[in-house]
């Protein structure tokens, strides 16, 4: 079964600070609660670094109170990373295509001009 985001952060938090998982509510203040000091903060915001692929400042991890806080943190991270709508929206009608209708896999795929024109009637003269 795969963990949503929220359990997966819940989880790294439980097993860094060295506390049971019940106790690690979105509510649960880190520092208060969960006894977080700020050498755990540190090594819990470079896991969620690592596992997430995400970027968090010294100011972002400071500001952080509870696990609701670092858990929107993380989301939002994640949400940055995700392509435009417009991107999205390219990538489905084929743009960036060649003349056969294929990605490029290479620079010199990229322009392919039809060797000759297509005459319907290649034998008659108009």
């Amino acid at each position: 079964m795969n963990k949503t985001i929220d359990e997966q952060i819940r989880s790294i938090i439980a097993e860094k600070s060295g506390v049971e998982l019940v106790e690690v509510t979105m509510e649960a203040d880190l520092r208060v609660d969960l006894d977080a000091d700020s050498l755990d903060m540190v090594e819990i915001a470079m896991e969620f670094e690592k596992k997430f692929n995400i970027d968090i400042s010294d100011e972002e991890r400071d500001g952080l109170q509870t696990v609701g806080d670092l858990v929107r943190l993380i989301k939002s991270k994640q949400d940055e990373k995700k392509p435009s709508a417009m991107v999205l929206f390219l990538m489905t009608r084929g743009v960036g295509r060649n003349a056969h209708g294929k990605t490029p896999q290479k620079p010199a795929d990229k322009f392919v001009m039809p060797q000759k024109p297509m005459m319907l009637n290649p034998g008659k003269k108009r």
